[in-house]
């Protein structure tokens, strides 16, 4: 089994040490066809700028000029409200090849002193009104900030999510940064059809491809590197 895309990375252009040319270099070096540079969104300390994601994105475009792996420009958005806003700017979304959607801030979601199970069903619907909006193309690790919280997915959320996911054709991302401790999402995910993608979510140039603990996993769920092709996903 062969990943051939590394739809998540990230450059110094939010907290990542390589440039978009030293991404995109090792992505080619590692065999792979296409590699997405995602920083993170404005509402990361580190975050995006309108100016520093056109500088991202001709960066990204002379890389692909010089290489021969294809190389997109895109954007980690926070998931910043209940109703599942993000924080990419209209510019960014104009130009942007793909975008991921994520929860890291929980309590841009709900105040921070609410009970923890609260917070859990917020992050649920708020993933999930994300994918109903159709502004991003994947959700990135959708089980890692609840299992940072300690808390489980039930299965009855689990379901809820793939099954917006296949109808609006939104990827989940398993990613190798955040391994899941609960397969539950990708198991249905698999039933229901659900695009499965795959990140390093590297912040370093010799992460970009790693893939090892993914490809288990993967063999695990049954999934096809096919599945992960962003060409489906509307990603051109």
């Amino acid at each position: 089994m062969r990943l051939r895309y590394d739809l998540h990375t990230h450059t110094i252009y939010s907290d990542g040490l390589g440039t978009p040319f030293e991404n995109a270099a090792a992505a080619e070096e590692r065999g792979l066809e296409a590699v997405a540079l995602t920083d993170h969104g404005p509402a990361s300390p580190e975050g995006l700028s309108d100016r520093s994601f056109r500088r991202l994105v001709a960066e990204a475009r002379e890389a692909e000029r010089q290489l021969s792996v294809k190389v997109y420009a895109g954007v980690e958005a926070n998931i910043v409200s209940p109703t599942g806003e993000i924080d990419a700017t209209p510019g960014m979304l104009e130009q942007a090849d793909l975008v991921l959607g994520a929860v890291h801030h929980p309590h841009l979601l709900v105040p921070s002193a609410t009970p923890t199970e609260e917070t859990r069903r917020a992050i649920v619907q708020a993933t999930l009104r994300c994918i109903e909006r159709g502004e991003v193309h994947i959700i990135a690790h959708p089980v890692w900030i609840l299992e940072e919280l300690n808390c489980r997915i039930t299965a009855q959320e689990a379901e809820e999510i793939a099954r917006a996911a296949a109808d609006h054709n939104v990827g989940l991302e398993l990613n190798a940064r955040h391994l899941p401790r609960d397969f539950t999402l990708y198991q249905i995910a698999v039933r229901v059809g659900a695009p499965i993608t795959f990140g390093s979510d590297a912040h370093a140039p010799e992460e970009v491809g790693r893939f090892k603990p993914l490809i288990k996993v993967a063999r695990k769920l049954g999934v096809e590197p096919s599945e992960t092709d962003p060409r489906e996903l509307g990603i051109l």
